[in-house]
């Protein structure tokens, strides 16, 4: 996790990625988690059409800090 990835993409190739997203798509992020992945809602909103935002407590780690809220978020996502 600390090193560079061999593969970088630029802004315009992961638009262009993202962007053809039609598949149901959760975001769990936590209240105490990093600032800017919070400040890209509106862009995960362009990128996602089908896109379900939760917040819950816990940090950017939640499968450790928060493990059954997530799992929770999670089980109701896909038996929708």
């Amino acid at each position: 996790m600390k090193l560079d990835s061999a593969y970088r993409m630029t802004f315009e190739q992961v638009d262009a990625l993202m962007s053809q997203s039609d598949t149901p798509t959760l975001l769990v992020l936590g209240h105490a988690g990093f600032q800017q992945l919070k400040l890209a809602k509106q862009q995960a909103n362009v990128w996602f059409k089908r896109l379900q935002w939760e917040e819950i407590e816990g940090d950017h780690h939640l499968h450790m800090s928060n493990a059954e809220g997530l799992i929770n978020l999670i089980r109701v996502f896909i038996l929708k």
